[in-house]
């Protein structure tokens, strides 16, 4: 779960700040909470009937709760097209977010992705995705598949 708020600052420059809180299932098959402060400086390019979106985040999670790390930078590029079909405004993209971890200087996590976004409400937006994860552990990089759907509600 995550709660934030964002504003455009100059052009197609904008910020947000969030925190998020998520429910983790760890090995020993018992539930803890993560949480964690978001900055999210953004910007959106378009052209040729294309918008990339390049978000640059920095993330800081309680030492406590995490185990991957406590600060990281987080860069993600979203390519989709500029306009949406139909009156839900449906959209096709594709991103890929890297995580660099300050606390030992090194990148650890690749998430690419691919889905549709659309909007069935005018402050609802549902997003449906497929995602390929690649980790740094300590026996060399481990690929996963995760899918899911989101929602997020604009205020």
């Amino acid at each position: 779960t995550e709660f934030g708020a964002g504003y455009k600052i100059y052009g197609n420059w904008s910020v947000a700040a969030a925190f998020r809180l998520v429910a983790v299932k760890d090995t020993a098959d018992s539930w803890r909470h993560v949480y964690g402060y978001l900055l999210d400086p953004a910007y959106a390019a378009e052209g040729l009937g294309a918008q990339l979106k390049m978000r640059f985040r920095l993330a800081y999670f309680d030492p406590h709760t995490d185990i991957d790390s406590i600060s990281d930078f987080r860069p993600k590029f979203i390519l989709a097209p500029k306009q949406g079909v139909t009156g839900w405004e449906i959209k096709p993209y594709l991103a890929d977010e890297i995580m660099f971890n300050f606390d030992d200087a090194n990148l650890y996590r690749n998430r690419l992705s691919a889905g549709l976004k659309c909007k069935p409400l005018p402050k609802i937006t549902l997003d449906a995705f497929v995602m390929h994860v690649m980790l740094d552990t300590d026996e060399g990089w481990q690929e996963k598949w995760n899918y899911g759907i989101s929602a997020t509600l604009s205020l």
